[in-house]
């Protein structure tokens, strides 16, 4: 659902790239010329912060579980596995 509102928002505000073609049909009624950025747009990105917060934090915690596991290798210790 992030993937088709974020395609409705580009289709509505365009691309940064003149050349570039954007269908401008959106597949969700809320996604028009008058709310896609003020209200849409903020949306998106908020959600996309947070999966990319939640992201960062599983890598760091398979980067911790993995320095443990190593005996004393690992990027924790300062020895390259």
């Amino acid at each position: 659902m992030l993937r088709d509102l974020a395609r409705d928002v580009h289709g509505q505000l365009g691309d940064i790239d003149q050349e570039v073609q954007v269908d401008e049909q959106t597949t969700h009624a809320i996604v028009n010329a008058r709310t896609s950025c003020p209200t849409v747009l903020l949306l998106v990105l908020g959600q996309v912060e947070r999966e990319l917060d939640d992201t960062e934090w599983v890598v760091n915690r398979l980067k911790a579980e993995r320095g443990m596991e190593g005996g004393g290798t690992g990027i924790y210790s300062g020895v390259l596995p």
